[in-house]
């Protein structure tokens, strides 16, 4: 939902709105333009996630007895946590808007056929009936949610954030801080390919999306005046 969410401001904000059409016309450098609206964009997008996570964040820490350094740990993660799905989508919206044409759409359609098949394949697939073993209730609970293992896969950032807030709450039990630094180097590693490398490729997708807009523009005018006459 954040790179979602990311993507759309984004792509409003860079492409769409009238405010960047005078910014651009200022002497003003296109990687200190696009840094800034990288920076406004994960902020504006991401209050919401704040907001639903700093409850929780204070219950856990509420219920475990935790230390001050359990809820600085947690809230520090959580900031740099966002902007990972923030960097994902600025990569996806510039690549897209630069290169995007029929073919792409075309790859698009197939990924999609692709996950509606294998989704309603999964759907009705015959579910196994659920077993106890001696009984338990652990192993018939772990049955159940055994889908939802993909939720927490080690390569997911958001297990990683998970790992950490829960770990903050053990001292010296887990690998929260291991798991802290794996949220800061990869959030770092974001901005700074940003920086390096996507900027480059902000304002010739800034003139593409000019000039589709324009073609798209003409195409409704002269589309008008066949219809007047």
């Amino acid at each position: 939902m954040l790179i979602f969410s990311n993507s759309i401001i984004l792509y409003s904000s860079l492409y769409r709105s009238k405010e960047i059409q005078w910014l651009t016309a200022l002497p003003i450098h296109t990687k200190n333009l696009f840094t800034w609206k990288f920076f406004e964009t994960f902020i504006f997008s991401s209050w919401g996630f704040y907001i639903v996570s700093a409850p929780l964040i204070l219950a856990l820490g509420n219920i475990k007895g935790a230390s001050l350094d359990f809820y600085f740990g947690s809230f520090l993660a959580a900031a740099f946590f966002v902007i990972i799905p923030a960097s994902i989508a600025a990569w996806l919206v510039v690549i897209t808007v630069r290169f995007f044409n029929k073919y792409w759409t075309l790859a698009i359609l197939s990924l999609l056929i692709l996950g509606s098949f294998l989704i309603a394949t999964a759907l009705t697939a015959p579910s196994k009936e659920i077993t106890t073993a001696n009984g338990s209730i652990v192993s018939t609970v772990n049955q159940i949610l055994r889908h939802t293992e993909l939720s927490i896969h080690p390569l997911i950032p958001s297990t990683w954030l998970s790992n950490s807030v829960i770990g903050w709450s053990k001292p010296f039990q887990g690998n929260s801080f291991n798991y802290f630094l794996l949220i800061i180097s990869y959030s770092s590693f974001g901005i700074v390919i940003i920086n390096k490398t996507l900027w480059k490729i902000v304002l010739p997708s800034y003139f593409v999306s000019l000039k589709r807009r324009a073609i798209s523009s003409n195409k409704r005018k002269k589309r008008k005046e066949k219809q007047g006459m």
